[in-house]
């Protein structure tokens, strides 16, 4: 299984000019986990890109839908990206309604990473059922495939 991570973007934005002013990252998870590290990491190299500072704002909670509908509800000027994984894909099909459209109301703007999770196995497990898995997944990881 890949994990693949996207920035998302309000739709309705204007053309995409530098901004003006400083960016907001919003992430739907707390501090310190994989989405939120790789966030930080692309706000750091955006910034200088962009010539505007590029803030990381964590907005934790309900699967990460509570900061994708902070940026659903932000003026569509491109100043505020949600950073969500694949998973905001399927959102919909887990939560009966909805204060945002998943289709509707963001437009995917950079495919930022992909990462094959790791599943440890029981010490003395020779992991042999699950070899073709993780050749399967290394093999993904290193073509982007």
């Amino acid at each position: 299984m890949r994990w693949i991570v996207c920035v998302l973007l309000a739709l309705a934005t204007p053309a995409l000019a530098l901004p003006d002013r400083p960016v907001t990252i919003v992430v739907g998870f707390a501090p310190g986990g994989a989405t939120d590290t790789v966030a930080r990491v692309l706000a750091e190299r955006l910034a200088p890109r962009l010539g505007q500072p590029v803030i990381v704002q964590n907005v934790p909670g309900a699967g990460g839908t509570l900061g994708a509908d902070r940026v659903a509800k932000a003026p569509p000027d491109g100043h505020m990206l949600a950073f969500v994984p694949s998973a905001h894909a399927v959102v919909p099909g887990l939560f009966a309604r909805l204060p945002f459209d998943s289709v509707r109301d963001f437009a995917p703007v950079e495919w930022s990473s992909n990462a094959c999770p790791i599943a440890p196995g029981r010490a003395g497990c020779d992991g042999r059922p699950h070899a073709d898995d993780v050749r399967q997944c290394d093999r993904g990881c290193r073509t982007g495939a």
